[in-house]
């Protein structure tokens, strides 16, 4: 199931910038932090 949600990630329009990769770079390490006790603090710089 994760396959599937990957490629769909990946064609669809809307994850073509540079806030939609930030986005789900985020969405894949909260958790993983999380789960391995890791603090995890996600800083982009705004003029990004």
């Amino acid at each position: 199931m994760n396959k599937v949600d990957e490629i769909i990630w990946s064609v669809s329009p809307i994850n073509d910038s540079v806030q939609g990769i930030l986005l789900s770079l985020r969405e894949y390490a909260q958790p993983l932090a999380e789960s391995k006790n890791i603090a995890f603090d996600f800083k982009v710089d705004e003029n990004l």
